[in-house]
């Protein structure tokens, strides 16, 4: 059994009894999480909210204030973090 049908299989069974199960998929650059986070999301069953960080960006004037190359600013301005919460509860009741 390859990778994503093993977690597929795991997140089916952590959905058992519940409402919802959040999967986050995190790691370096280039290390495959979209093609993962794609490709779980077609073998789960039932409806899936795929959201992605990569989605959620400030634009650059609001994610280079502090300079292109600054370590704070890629960890503390680069992301929407109000847009993406959104986007991850969209459908709550």
């Amino acid at each position: 059994m390859d990778v994503v049908a093993r977690l597929a299989d795991a997140v089916a069974d952590l959905a058992l009894g519940r409402d919802r199960v959040l999967v986050g998929i995190d790691g370096p650059d280039a290390a495959g999480k979209t093609t993962l986070a794609d490709e779980l999301s077609e073998a789960l069953p039932g409806p899936v909210l795929r959201v992605s960080a990569d989605d959620h960006v400030h634009p650059a004037p609001r994610r280079y204030w502090r300079g292109e190359l600054s370590p704070e600013g890629y960890y503390g301005d680069l992301f929407d973090l109000d847009s993406f919460v959104a986007a991850c509860t969209a459908g709550r009741r």
